[in-house]
This record gives structure tokens, sequence and C-alpha cells, in this order.
């Protein structure tokens, strides 16, 4: 999906489950010109279908949200990350009401990013993850440029390996919240634990300084997942903002 100078794309496998309980998301769009997107990787959890339904149910209600950005006066600044809280509690509620109905539990990660302008936004709970990648001068008024080491945005919300915060387990779940500036030609990948438990940092900035088309850096990603050995769900969403 391209959109002016912004381009992203998404990609997910079942790996070697019996189901994918990973879900994605990636839309973009713009107000008057200026180019904005959203983006999300959510990993469900709980029985096969329950955790489905978990990641499936945050994407939908961020497809709702969506939709309705662009009907009403959009937020800016920090009236975007109290809409993320709003939204976040919303999916909360919904998962937890379809774990009381049915006498389960179940939840979801959900990493999401939000570009709009120049400006990031990120709220993110669970173990799921978002880096971002910057290209730089290597030398001081050289014109040759390189991408930096990888930068996690994201804080893991597990302890030995177990999840401390996520949508629809926790009555009030921890969530963490970021922002920053955009600063072109620039890279974010979101990615499920499915793809960093078998990727390097090393690797995935190879593979993003190697790829320029956002397609097939998020295909190749999932695949060397794959192929080093995942067990789990591999989900990632490419995003690059072009100078």
């Amino acid at each position: 999906m391209i959109l002016s100078n912004l381009e992203s794309a998404a990609a997910t496998d079942i790996g070697l489950r019996e189901t994918n309980q990973d879900r994605v998301f990636a839309k973009t769009g713009h107000i008057s010109d200026m180019p904005c997107g959203l983006f999300c990787v959510a990993d469900g959890m709980g029985g096969l279908q329950d955790g489905e339904y978990a990641a499936a149910k945050a994407v939908e209600f961020l497809d709702n949200w969506w939709n309705g950005f662009f009907k009403e006066n959009a937020p800016k600044g920090a009236e975007v990350l109290d809409s993320f809280f709003t939204l976040f509690k919303n999916i909360n509620d919904a998962i937890r009401q379809h774990s009381n109905n049915k006498n389960i539990q179940c939840g979801t990660t959900c990493s999401l990013l939000m570009i709009q302008g120049q400006a990031y936004y990120i709220a993110h709970v669970g173990d799921s993850r978002i880096y971002q990648m910057e290209k730089k001068l290597l030398l001081p008024f050289v014109p040759v440029v390189s991408f930096v080491k990888s930068q996690q945005l994201t804080k893991d919300h597990s302890n030995n390996g177990r999840l401390t915060s996520c949508l629809g387990a926790f009555k009030k779940p921890g969530i963490f919240t970021g922002t920053g500036t955009v600063n072109k030609p620039c890279t974010f990948i979101l990615c499920s634990d499915g793809f960093y438990g078998a990727v390097s940092d090393k690797q995935l900035v190879r593979a993003a300084r190697r790829l320029r088309n956002c397609s097939e850096l998020a295909n190749n990603l999932v695949t060397t997942a794959l192929k080093q050995g995942s067990k789990d769900n591999v989900s990632v969403v490419a995003v690059r903002f072009q100078s």
C-alpha cells in the first residue's frame, strides 16, 4: 500500500501451529495533504478459536476507529494517545465479555503505530514489538547513507516467558505509549514474538537496507524467521516513509 511517500505492507504465516492467532493491520490515508497511517500486530492467546477471536476483535475495533477517523475532527498530538487509551479499553472490555460468557480466559497483544504527518504515536500492550530504523550520513558532508541499528520503541510486557499485560486477561492492563518525530527516510517494523525470537537484529537491519519495497521486505522477514526455526505464528508489518 503506497500513499505519497508513505508505504506499508503486511505478511503473516501460521508456522507450525494448528491455527494462526496473529492478526495484522495496515491502512493509510491523508487529511488535506498530510499522509497518515495506522498499523498493528496483534498476537492472540487462549484456546485455538478464542485466541483468534481476541486478536481479530482488536483488529475489528481498529478498523472501525480508522474508518471513523476521517469522518470527525481527527485527533492530533496528545489527543491521539488519549484516543488510543479509550480504544484499548473498549477492546479489553469486549474480549473480557467474551471470556466471561464462555467461562474461559483469552487475550491478545496489541502493538499499534500511527503516523500523522511528521509525527508517530505508539500504544502497546504485550510482547509484540515495534522497531524503528533511520538512515543517517556515514560521515559528515559525505552523501552516503546507511541504516543505524534498529531501535526497539516498545517495552515487552513479559517476565520469564509469561505476559504481565495484555488485552482481555487483565481488568486494567498496563499500556505503554510513546511519540516521536519521523525523520525521513525511516522504516518501522511491527512484529509478533514468532518473528523476533528467530531473527537477529543484524538480519533485520540487513534486510531493511537491501529490500526497498515494503511487500518484499515483510515477506522476506517472515520467510527468514520460518527458515531459522520459528515454530510460532510469524507476522510482520513493514512501514516506510521515504524522503
